[in-house]
């Protein structure tokens, strides 16, 4: 079957689980969308303040949601599927209709305080992911205690079940395919939009072919070429950008399958740019080399931003750094952790990181490798695009998958 299997959910399950018992909580009331996907397998295409929803999940017994109609359709689909992992769910309307009549959003507060009460939990104490989570059914609940959770929930999702990163690497082979592409068609004076949407549509079709029946989607594919590639978003004014000779372009391939993301990000090197622009992209090699081989389960958080930012400080580049070396990715593309450069706990076994130094120069351009790696006694790195470039260093050995050479290439050349 298709998709993420109820072993995910039992391991996801378990880890909300440990959240509870910590928070010394019956259950947990979550509203944020990536919380709501993560415990229901249900990605919804709604924004909160528009359209809130909320899902339900005891410590012991049913789940359950609450969702606007228009998501109905979807979770009818995942149900039949076998992928939806909810018990019940309650929906609201947006309109008042003669048939079919459906609670409407004014009644939302009655509609959580119903959908809590059936589940035993009014008079329990029932921990949240945001502060306002239940505060208007709270009040029609006066013995029912809400608890905020968030400290307790920040580990939940940083360590993932091998089906999870079964999926991750199956999505990191498909932009690292797209990225091969980009090598051969990138040229001095090519549109830059053209060519992103060129390398979607062919990423869609190897989608097809390699996951067919799932959930894949194109998160980013944007090139930025020389000064515009200064601003690691882009700057603003790309529609009629090309990729510019004697410079650098780097490129974004974000993708997401079964609802978990990655991210593959390139310097392509285009003619002779600047002696000093050159030596930021074997710096920026070197950085996610760094970065990459502390990846270490048992090994301090902080120590990957630590040995990735020394390459760029010795180097000379610290002036040009704007970000973190990198942060957590699964549900989202941007994860806990989120504060890399200051904790020391220890990485843990299973915890994917995304590993991004980049050097940024204004005026003149940027060099930024992103690869993906799963923490054990060795990294094993997800993301291999670039394997086949110019190689000017030895493999080093301090990562598995095959990504050691690609690391210390000084850059991409089409």
């Amino acid at each position: 079957m298709p998709g993420l299997s109820d072993a995910v959910r039992r391991h996801r399950l378990d880890a909300l689980r440990r959240a509870m018992d910590q928070a010394d909580v019956a259950a947990l009331a979550l509203s944020g969308a990536e919380w709501f996907e993560f415990a229901t397998n249900l990605p919804l295409a709604v924004q909160a303040w528009e359209r809130p929803f909320l899902v339900v999940v005891p410590r012991d017994g049913p789940s359950a949601a609450i969702l606007p109609r228009i998501a109905g359709n979807r979770a009818d689909a995942q149900r039949a599927r076998g992928n939806l992992w909810l018990d019940r769910i309650v929906h609201y309307g947006e309109q008042p209709r003669q048939s079919g009549r459906l609670p409407l959003l004014h009644q939302w507060p009655e509609l959580v305080a119903g959908v809590l009460a059936d589940l035993g939990l009014s008079r329990a104490r029932v921990g949240v992911d945001a502060a306002g989570a239940l505060a208007q059914a709270a009040g029609l609940l006066p013995q029912m205690r809400v608890v905020p959770a968030a400290r307790e929930l920040r580990p939940v999702r940083l360590v993932k079940h091998p089906e999870e990163i079964a999926a991750m690497t199956l999505a990191a082979g498909i932009a690292d395919a797209a990225l091969a592409r980009y090598a051969d068609e990138i040229r001095p004076g090519r549109l830059l939009g053209e060519l992103d949407h060129r390398m979607a549509a062919a990423a869609m079709v190897d989608a097809a072919r390699l996951a067919p029946g799932r959930d894949f989607q194109i998160l980013r594919f944007l090139s930025l070429s020389g000064p515009a590639a200064a601003s690691p978003h882009g700057d603003g004014a790309q529609s009629a950008a090309t990729a510019l000779d004697d410079t650098t372009t780097v490129t974004i391939c974000n993708v997401r399958l079964d609802g978990l993301s990655i991210e593959d990000q390139r310097t392509f090197v285009l003619g002779r740019p600047p002696a000093e622009l050159c030596r930021a992209v074997d710096t920026a090699h070197a950085a996610t080399a760094a970065g990459l081989a502390a990846v270490v389960a048992g090994k301090p958080l902080c120590g990957v931003d630590e040995a990735a930012q020394a390459v760029i400080e010795r180097a000379g580049f610290g002036p040009y750094l704007l970000h973190r070396t990198g942060h957590g990715i699964g549900v989202g593309t941007h994860e806990i952790p989120e504060d890399m450069p200051f904790d020391p706990r220890p990485i843990l076994a299973g915890e994917v990181l995304v590993v991004e130094p980049g050097i940024y120069i204004p005026g003149v351009g940027a060099a930024r490798f992103v690869d993906v790696a799963v923490a054990g006694r060795r990294a094993t790195v997800l993301t291999q695009a670039n394997r086949n470039s110019h190689d000017r260093g030895d493999s080093s050995g301090d990562v598995d998958g095959g990504r050691d050479a690609g690391i210390r290439d000084g850059g991409l050349r089409p």
